[in-house]
């Protein structure tokens, strides 16, 4: 069996990296928030922290590329170890996705788009908006 957890969040904290034999392993903390109306119908905010252990190469990427506030996505399985009377859960990364880019916030990436291109060049602006003419069908 096995259990797969899908994550689109911020880090919580900068990413924790340390060595074990000659392979690195990182931790990071993964918050999301989920909402939902209430009893009383007001809406309700939910924050949930996820700890992801993510191993090797791909845990060398996220110690150099992520930082607190990160946004990231991660797709995890579910390892699950006896504690002493209990079942402990961990979530162990397959695919992590760096969704804001490398150290730059979402500003500075609204401020470097490029607009989309017309087939003549132009630039697709609400001055000049894309017309029947543009499209090929």
């Amino acid at each position: 069996m096995l259990s797969i957890t899908i994550i689109i969040g911020k880090l919580s904290a900068d990413p924790e990296k340390k060595a074990v034999g000659s392979t690195s392993l990182v931790e990071l903390s993964v918050e999301s928030e989920s909402s939902f109306k209430g009893k009383d119908g007001a809406w309700v905010k939910k924050t949930a922290t996820d700890r992801v252990t993510v191993w090797g190469g791909q845990g060398d990427a996220c110690a150099k590329n992520l930082r607190a506030g990160s946004l990231v996505g991660v797709v995890a399985h579910t390892e699950s170890k006896p504690w002493k009377d209990k079942v402990i859960n961990n979530l162990v990364a397959d695919k992590i996705f760096f969704l804001d880019g490398k150290g730059a916030s979402r500003d500075e990436f609204d401020q470097t788009a490029r607009p989309p291109q017309r087939s003549g060049g132009r630039p697709v602006t609400p001055e000049a908006p894309i017309s029947d003419d543009d499209i090929p069908f």
